[in-house]
């Protein structure tokens, strides 16, 4: 035997050798034996690392346009210095790739993810060609590791992208949604070139970048089968809507149709479509403390992870027509007693009309007329008919007992003009469906909301804030202060710790009390998400992010 052919042999016999020595004890024959292995001379047969990472390098060049993936992986396999991933001294390394392909074949089942966005019969059919060591001359046994090498890198990357950033970006649907005729992502241009486009989705969400992608090939290498165990969601309420995907698909296994008032394959749509919400990561990260609104439920949970503890309330929220922006900023300020600026819309499509139908309507809401020099004008001396679109004259409402604002405002910076605040219109909480605002959010429990908010629970602040409203102290020490002959009502509060805020939307939610519950669509977003969703769970490329 010539020391060529002997050292295309070696590896062959190193492999049998380390198959031999697993602990799990497979069978032999899953591995290349020294009878299979004939005419070993032959470029087939040939195996060179430089050519399998330029295989992989040439394969990826092809693409028009590369994916943060794949630019990534191929300066990852230009390297000689970096190792392979998938396969070591020429062997697959096969329970990496079981674990691998475990979470891939049940991504539907664990986070209702169409498997046919990862190339999992690529790698089962190479995978066997490797076994049986199927080597062509249009198939080398480089072409072949190198395929393997790769799909494997690029699935594992790809699921590793859509469980921590989600498949869709919501913004591009739901800012479209109010222009007609508009495709996905899709912008028109005015005449006068800016984009008509009404925001509905402002939440920034973090993006895949490179780094990320470094590290995971980094964990990859380390240990794959621990890395895909570690990027599965820990997050209680995704995990409890796991759970209910699991439960309907037994149901549908079972062929029961019905699940409430909606079909069992209508409520796996929406737990779907909130697992993938759940992947979505606002770019404001939460911290301990934190408010969240959820728009769809009209339900507000303010949480202190630090004295593990939740205050929950009822909110009113935008109508279908006015809707509430979904967005994410900090709570910095607790104003006491506001005055109410009535926007110029709400002034020239309510308030005159109502004025036109019962005279004394300024008068019995309280509210006064100002020019833009800030004169106090007498509403019936102006001809609001004269009038179009544009309104020269403010209207504001005294604060006080019956303002719109109620007695309690939080503010936090956002480019729409909505905020948080009391009410005294408590009926409407009365009500399933409260949407009901021009767009900001009513709140049920303010007080106990602006308490939870306080960087201290100083008794005297308290108290003042709670004298402020009309309420009594409640603290000796409180009482002391306030009866002062000094004593000035407090009219604001700012915020030592900006707490960070969350107006979005979820059609299922996890109570205080452990239940996990379905809602209503008041804004009906749920449709076109899932639409898209699902169109897109079934392309398999990174083009769609």
């Amino acid at each position: 035997m010539t020391k060529r052919l002997l050292s295309y042999i070696l590896p062959f016999i190193w492999l049998l050798f380390l198959a031999s020595c697993k602990q799990d004890k497979r069978n032999i024959t899953d591995y290349p034996q020294l009878s299979q292995i004939k005419g070993m001379g032959k470029h087939e047969f040939v195996i060179n690392t430089n050519e399998i990472r330029n295989i992989i390098r040439k394969e990826i060049k092809t693409n028009e346009n590369l994916s943060l993936i794949d630019s990534v992986v191929l300066s990852y396999y230009e390297d000689k210095n970096n190792p392979f991933l998938w396969i070591h001294d020429f062997q697959e390394k096969d329970n990496q790739t079981d674990s691998l392909l475990y979470w891939l074949q049940n991504s539907n089942f664990q986070h209702g993810i169409n498997p046919q966005l990862f190339p999992i019969t690529d790698i089962i059919k190479n995978r066997t060609l490797w076994k049986e060591l199927k080597i062509t001359k249009d198939n080398t046994v480089n072409q072949l590791l190198a395929e393997l090498e790769y799909e494997q890198t690029k699935a594992c990357l790809n699921y590793t992208q859509v469980l921590n950033y989600g498949i869709i970006q919501p913004g591009k649907i739901l800012n479209n949604l109010e222009n007609e005729d508009l495709k996905y992502g899709r912008i028109p241009k005015l005449p006068d070139g800016s984009n008509k486009k009404k925001q509905l989705y402002n939440i920034q969400l973090k993006e895949c970048n490179k780094e990320f992608i470094a590290q995971a090939i980094n964990k990859i290498h380390e240990d794959a089968s621990g890395y895909l165990r570690e990027i599965q969601p820990q997050n209680r309420f995704y995990n409890h809507l796991q759970k209910e995907y699991h439960i309907l698909d037994s149901l549908i296994q079972a062929g029961v149709d019905s699940c409430g008032n909606m079909t069992v394959t209508e409520c796996q749509g929406k737990v779907r479509l909130n697992m993938e919400r759940l992947r979505w990561q606002p770019q404001l990260e939460k911290g301990d403390k934190y408010v969240m609104v959820n728009v769809a439920a009209f339900m507000l949970q303010a949480i202190d992870h630090e004295k593990d503890s939740i205050l929950e309330m009822r909110v009113c929220c935008g109508s279908k027509r006015n809707k509430t922006p979904l967005l994410a900023s900090t709570i910095n300020l607790i104003e006491l007693n506001p005055y109410w600026n009535v926007p110029q819309s709400i002034i020239r499509k309510e308030i005159i009309p109502a004025f036109r139908r019962d005279s004394s309507y300024f008068t019995r809401n309280r509210m006064k007329v100002y020019d833009r020099n800030g004169t106090q004008l007498n509403p019936h001396d102006i001809k609001w008919s004269k009038y179009g679109e544009n309104i020269p004259f403010d209207v504001r409402q005294d604060n006080g007992e019956g303002n719109s604002l109620g007695r309690i405002i939080f503010r936090f910076p956002n480019k729409f003009a909505v905020y948080l605040h009391d009410t005294p219109s408590r009926w409407a909480f009365m009500r399933a469906n409260r949407a009901v605002s021009h767009g900001c959010v009513r709140v049920e429990k303010a007080l106990d909301f602006g308490f939870f908010l306080l960087d201290k629970k100083e008794d005297i602040l308290m108290d003042r804030i709670r004298v402020a409203v009309d309420k009594p102290a409640e603290t000796e020490e409180g009482r002391k202060y306030i009866n002062k002959s000094n004593y000035k009502e407090m009219k604001y509060h700012v915020l030592e710790q900006h707490i960070p805020v969350f107006l979005d939307y979820y059609t299922m939610y996890y109570s205080k009390n452990g239940e996990l519950s379905y809602c209503e669509d008041p804004y009906q977003f749920d449709a076109p998400l899932l639409q898209v969703l699902d169109s897109l769970n079934a392309i398999k490329n990174e083009d769609t992010q």
